[in-house]
């Protein structure tokens, strides 16, 4: 029986409190687990990759990764030819990439956006006519061309989205002319005003 009362010393009751782990406090912070993923990111890099990754321009990634990858690298011991050999192909995809962009930056817009752009143009203020609905349907159609809009300019498409916005003002500039004119049913647009 006194082994049973110094066992029961021995190990802890449920109810008894336990002593911290210590283990569990020195976890790293979520920081500092961004910073070792990181680095293991980049020690999984290809040489090709590693180099074109320590190469990048400020503002492409954090500069604290910028210089673990040049660190990287340097550890590599890659020879002159390597170096030489890595810096031609980078160069090639850069070039290759910014003919891509050029590509898509000239890329017309569809004639169905055309289209639409122009009649959202030419009916804005015919929405307005018909009161909260129509103020509704005036809002969404606005938040929709600005979402286009951001998309484009976002992947580089600078020719749709300038010819985005002329269709959309020529409309707006034809809706104009007919509410003037007196045209209808713009003529109700200017009998409101």
């Amino acid at each position: 029986m006194a082994d049973a009362d110094e066992s029961s010393r021995l190990t802890p009751s449920p109810s008894s409190p336990r002593k911290p782990d210590v283990s569990s406090q020195s976890s790293p912070s979520a920081e500092e687990r961004l910073r070792l993923e990181v680095q293991d990111y980049i020690r999984s890099l290809s040489d090709e990759d590693l180099f074109a990754y320590s190469r990048a321009r400020p503002g492409e990634y954090e500069a604290e990764a910028i210089a673990f990858a040049k660190q990287e690298l340097a550890q590599r011991h890659l020879t002159p030819q390597q170096i030489a050999d890595l810096e031609q192909s980078t160069d090639s995809l850069q070039v290759s990439a910014e003919s891509e962009a050029a590509q898509a930056s000239a890329i017309p817009l569809e004639w169905s956006w055309r289209i639409l752009a122009f009649l959202y143009g030419l009916s804005c203020t015919l929405f307005l006519l018909n009161g909260r609905v129509g103020l509704v349907a005036e809002v969404l159609g606005f938040a929709m061309v600005a979402a286009c809009s951001l998309r484009l300019r976002e992947h580089g498409f600078r020719t749709k989205l300038r010819q985005l916005w002329i269709c959309l003002i020529v409309g707006f500039l034809v809706q104009l002319a007919l509410i003037y004119l007196g045209v209808p049913p713009w003529n109700a647009v200017s009998s409101a005003w």
